[in-house]
Formats: C-alpha cells, structure tokens, sequence
C-alpha cells in the first residue's frame, strides 16, 4: 500500500506541474500576442 500511494503521489505530482507549467505557457504566449 505505501509504495503504491508514493507512486501515486508522485505521478500527481508530475501531472500537476505539467499542468501548471502548460497554464503559465499558455498564459505567457497569450499575453506575448496581445501585447505584439
């Protein structure tokens, strides 16, 4: 039990930066072409 929440965990932990990482990409792009 213990290791699969690690890797539970863990792959939350991936998800959530790709996913906050893709956000702030997004974001970013955006405003790069709102601003041009």
């Amino acid at each position: 039990m213990p290791g699969e929440w690690v890797s539970f965990m863990t792959g939350g932990k991936i998800i959530f930066v790709l996913g906050v990482g893709s956000s702030v990409a997004m974001a970013i792009f955006a405003l790069m072409m709102f601003l041009k």
